[in-house]
C-alpha cells in the first residue's frame, strides 16, 4: 500500500483452493482497493471451496459483493465468468 498506493482495479484468478485462503484474499483486497474500485475474481481450477463461500466470506466479513447483474460470461467460455466485487 506505501509503495503502490489504493488500486482502482484487482484482478485474482485461481487463488482460491481452500476456504483458509479466502480470508487473508479478501484482507489483501480490503487493503488495497480504492474507494470505488472493483476486484475481478476468476476461478476456473478446481477448487474444494464453492463459490458460494467464497461470495459469503467477502459479503458478510469484508463488505464485498459481486452483483449476479455484473458477472461477466465470455463468449465461448462461459463455465468461467469474471464476478466484479464492489464494496456496499
Amino acid at each position: 500500500k506505501q509503495q503502490y498506493g489504493l488500486q482502482d482495479v484487482i484482478l485474482a484468478t485461481d487463488c482460491v483452493y481452500v476456504t483458509k485462503s479466502v480470508r487473508p484474499l479478501f484482507e489483501t483486497i480490503q487493503t488495497l482497493l480504492a474507494p470505488g474500485g472493483v476486484f475481478l475474481f476468476v476461478n476456473s481450477c478446481a477448487s474444494i471451496c464453492s463459490l458460494e463461500e467464497v461470495m459469503k466470506i467477502g459479503k458478510e466479513e469484508f463488505g464485498l459483493v459481486a452483483l449476479e447483474e455484473e458477472i461477466w460470461r465470455m463468449e465461448g467460455n462461459e463455465e468461467d465468468p469474471v464476478y466484479v466485487f464492489r464494496r456496499r
